[in-house]
């Protein structure tokens, strides 16, 4: 809003007139008003009108006089004042209207009913009148009143379009999520970090030589190295644009590039997990699906997650930039950030994956044996004087600031002095522009710190006035690229009404404030950003605390809800609220924006890692009770997702028992839960049978109707498969009364394995059935392999073998694709018993061998089993009886304390019959009390 078109009459109110403009000039608008054509009322009504459409806003100021009416096209006989008035509401302008108060004693001369003109006095009576009556209007008495309630009237609109603004914004986030969702792939992923255009001058040697290692099949990392502002972002990006164009800059061959990802610390962040996940996003399609699903699968380390991406990469030319590395060095230069330094380092030893580009103040430090892998572009000095003259000259096109046309020899003195900086060429000639009439020898002379560069940085910042200071010190705590409603929220608090765009575009003008004209958003250089934020004290009313605060707020206004999230971005958000709260030090406000955060959504769309990170940062800083509680619930999940699983339970008991001391029963029902669950997975049953039974029993509302699934799940395990049976009916009443699909398919999920265990295999597999055809619908890809398992053990119950290896093939299968090691190993194992009853030993020993090594490598209850089967079987092609029987007798007793492995009823039968045929009675009575046993604990 910076465009203000100021209606009234001249003479009665010319000094009201000139305190208002003064007053807009202050909060940078232009005011549109009839002084720029003539001093007096006889103004051209077209360029009136004209100006009135142009205008963001009117504001009408009427006292005692009606004005000029105009004789031609004026059939309704209206005076200037009025016809502009009605304009602004033709063409939906926002009409602002000030009246003189009536009690004002005011000159008999300018006022209508005096002077006889407008009908005695009656056209503006009766034109005041129908204003007040279609207007909520505000009245004034002096020139400083009428200001205050000009700009408070101003301000007030703006916070209007601002808070409408910010919505367009929230809406923008909502529908780019729906865009992400629906496309198959991208070319270009990131926010571009600069857009030098036609101004790139020079560094035609380092643009070919950084393409040439580009265009290289070996080259893997390439960083660019160089003191602040030299220009290496600059020259990265500058060879990225033209790569997206397929054009190479060492060669005239056009290589096509299949992708390029651009991350930063300045302006999305920069780690594994984003890298990652943008690459993947890059790729689109069943790749991303599956990096996706590697990303979130926490029995992957992350070393393997890195070699798939590594291997996803490898079958196109792709290159990802890492811009401003140096943010993450440690003061050894090594990347602080254990996970991108292993993917970094990775990406230098291996055979295969993207070229990355690495921008950084200092060089990475690597291990010694990969030193000669990393391929350096120094950039040591600045612009040639040549470049740098071109440079200059082109930063003044008009030749508004002398720069185009000075002589040569004085913009080459420039250029040596700044030594060919290209950043603090661009702040010289933003001074130049913003003070004309100060030479470039002037500038250069008020400089007395040793490193001109530097000093000329600082002075750039020092001539900026209050306003532009302001917006600059609010782009420094924003730290990202953003759009101008974030600005105006920013500076709203100190600056009211200010025409931040006007500003802006000042800003821009003097290369202070980059612009990107594709995204619609605004951000610093990342030396102006460094300097403008320690300009601002700590603490205070204008602090970086107040406006990291400020920040969040804006952020805060973002937030999509919940029902319409879909992906990570959705979210995204609630994560640069948690950001600045906690920059801020507002650490319970951080932690009551994690509270409102769906932590299974964020978990299961692999961000597990930048969860447990954000808990943290808040570890032992939280002060509220209820905070502390809603801190360890979280972290508790999140070490479900990422191990190890004790400290998962340690969490979670510190979240049920402060839950238990604030009386908040909701969580500590789900604390309770979730200890059950993780108990389950320990293989503690009896403890986890313990805790889902008290969560299930208590008085909650709006209880988890999992719960029932998981309590279901935890008796067929414990082989009371009559409890499950009747626990997973209660969950079908449940899901038919509420009509809710996906908790029906969970009771048919929990009733099909109850059934399997009562030997009741039609049953099993009609509810197994069932579950698998919703599961499919919905596409819950991650319950539907443990129904397949289910299914193939049904059919293996009741004899089935073919039928049976299909399923279990099937759900080995789907395990894998979605990398999910334990289903994965639960029908490996399955189909390593099927092969058995086909007396195929070998394949059973391979099958078993197989998910032996997935469960021991994630840390699985199951492993045992899998080591005795194996076991069995190599004693039994050596005739090793004594052997065979113990090793079928230890493999039974572990299978038993799982329901999702084979019924280990047979294992016992045939070690029984075989100890009896070898004569050893002790190894038979042990069999014998062992299937006694298992067959006991069905109940």
């Amino acid at each position: 809003m910076a465009n203000i078109y100021l209606s009234s009459t001249f003479e009665d109110l010319k000094e009201y007139r000139a305190v208002v403009y003064q007053a807009l000039r202050q909060m940078r608008h232009d005011a549109n008003r009839m002084e720029d054509y003539t001093a007096d009322d006889h103004r051209p009504l077209d360029k009136c009108l004209a100006d009135v459409a142009a205008s963001d806003v009117y504001v009408g100021i009427f006292a005692w006089r009606y004005g000029y009416i105009p004789q031609q096209d004026n059939l309704g006989q209206k005076s200037i004042t009025e016809l502009e008035y009605s304009k602004a509401g033709e063409v939906s302008k926002p009409r602002l209207i000030f009246l003189l108060d009536e009690s004002v004693p005011w000159p008999r001369l300018l006022m209508d009913e005096v002077t006889g003109a407008g009908e005695r006095g009656a056209r503006i009576r009766q034109f005041r009148e129908s204003l007040g009556q279609a207007h909520v209007r505000a009245v004034f008495k002096t020139p400083a009143d009428l200001a205050t309630n000009v700009t408070t009237a101003i301000s007030n609109l703006q916070q209007e379009r601002m808070s409408a603004d910010i919505e367009r914004q929230r809406q923008k986030l909502a529908e780019e999520s729906e865009r992400r969702s629906l496309r198959t792939g991208l070319r270009v992923v990131g926010q571009h970090v600069l857009d030098v255009g036609a101004h790139f001058k020079g560094r035609i040697n380092e643009q070919r030589e950084l393409g040439r290692l580009l265009a290289d099949k070996s080259t893997r990392v390439v960083s660019v190295i160089g003191r602040p502002g030299i220009g290496k972002t600059a020259l990265a990006s500058k060879v990225l644009g033209d790569l997206e164009n397929n054009h190479w800059p060492h060669t005239d061959n056009r290589i096509p590039v299949d992708g390029i990802v651009y991350l930063s610390t300045r302006t999305q962040g920069l780690n594994l997990e984003k890298l990652f996940l943008d690459c993947a996003a890059l790729l689109g399609g069943e790749k991303e699906a599956a990096l996706t699903r590697a990303w979130a699968n926490t029995n992957l380390r992350t070393g393997e997650k890195i070699e798939r991406l590594l291997e996803a990469l490898d079958e196109g030319l792709y290159v990802i930039l890492l811009d401003h590395v140096e943010d993450l060095l440690d003061t050894n230069g090594r990347i602080a950030d254990t996970d991108l330094h292993n993917f970094v380092e990775r990406s230098l030893a291996a055979p295969h994956g993207a070229r990355v580009l690495v921008t950084s103040r200092t060089p990475l430090a690597f291990e010694s044996g990969l030193l000669r892998f990393d391929q350096r572009v120094p950039l040591t000095a600045g612009l040639s004087i040549a470049d740098g003259v071109t440079f200059l000259r082109e930063m003044d096109p008009g030749g508004i600031c002398g720069l185009r046309d000075l002589p040569a020899e004085e913009l080459a003195r420039a250029v040596e002095r700044l030594h060919g900086i290209p950043r603090a060429l661009e702040v010289l000639a933003g001074i130049a522009k913003a003070e004309p009439l100060c030479s470039l020898g002037e500038i250069l002379e008020s400089l007395h710190e040793k490193d001109a560069a530097d000093g000329l940085i600082k002075e750039g910042y020092r001539r900026l006035d209050k306003h532009e200071r302001l917006v600059m010190e609010a782009l420094a705590v924003l730290s990202r690229p953003v759009p101008k409603v974030a600005v105006e929220f920013m500076v709203a608090p100190s600056a009211p009404g200010l025409a931040v765009d006007a500003v802006l575009r000042r800003l821009i003008e003097l290369l202070m404030v980059d612009a990107d004209r594709v995204t619609k958003t605004v951000k610093l250089n990342p030396i102006d950003q460094d300097y403008a934020y320690q300009q601002l004290p700590k603490d205070g009313e204008y602090s970086r605390r107040a406006l990291e605060r400020r920040a969040a707020d804006f952020y805060a206004q973002l937030r999509v809800p919940r029902e319409k999230w879909r992906r990570i971005v959705d979210v995204e958000p609630y994560l640069l609220e948690f950001e600045h709260r906690v920059r801020a030090e507002d650490f319970d406000a951080a932690a009551e924006v994690l509270s409102q955060i769906d932590v299974q959504f964020v978990l299961w769309r692999g961000y597990a890692r930048r969860l447990q990170s954000m808990h943290l940062a808040l570890e032992g800083k939280i002060k509220d009770p209820r905070h502390k509680m809603l801190h360890a619930y979280g972290l508790g999940q999140a070490r479900v997702f990422l191990g190890p699983l004790e400290d998962a339970i340690e969490y979670l008991r510190a979240a049920q028992v402060a839950a238990r001391e604030i009386g908040d029963r909701q969580m500590e029902c789900r604390a309770t839960g979730a200890i059950g669950e993780v108990c389950r997975r320990l293989g503690r049953l009896d403890e986890a049978i313990t805790c889902l039974e008290q969560a299930v029993r208590m008085p909650v509302a709006n209880k988890q109707d999992t719960l029932l699934l998981l309590l279901s799940l935890a008796y067929s395990y414990k082989r009371r498969f009559q409890d499950a049976l009747e626990c997973g009916q209660r969950l079908m009443d449940t899901a038919l009364s509420q009509q809710d699909q996906a908790l029906e398919a969970q009771a048919h999920d929990a009733l099909s394995l109850a059934c399997l265990g009562l030997g009741k295999f039609d049953d099993a597999l009609a509810h197994a059935n069932q579950a698998t055809d919703i599961y499919h619908e919905r596409d819950d890809r991650d319950p539907l392999g443990y129904v397949l398992n289910v299914q193939g053990m049904a059919h293996l119950g009741e004899g089935r073998i073919k039928e049976a290896i299909d399923f279990f093939e099937q759900g080995r299968i789907r395990g894998h694709d979605d990398d999910n090691p334990r289903i994965e190993g639960f029908c490996l194992f399955n189909l390593a018993r099927a092969s058995l009853m086909q007396n195929d030993s070998s394949k059973a020993l391979d099958l078993t061998s197989q998910a032996g090594d997935i469960f021991t490598r994630i840390g699985a209850a199951e492993a045992p089993a899998a080591v005795a089967l194996a076991e069995a079987i190599h004693a039994a092609k050596v005739g090793n009886r004594t052997a065979q029987i113990k090793a079928l007798l230890a493999c039974a007793r572990c299978s038993s304390a799982t329901a999702d492995l084979h019924n280990p009823n047979d294992l016992l039968a045939e070690a029984e019959a075989l100890a009896r045929a070898e004569g050893l009675a002790d190894l038979a009575a042990e069999t014998h009390r062992a299937r006694s046993e298992v067959e006991g604990q069905i109940r």
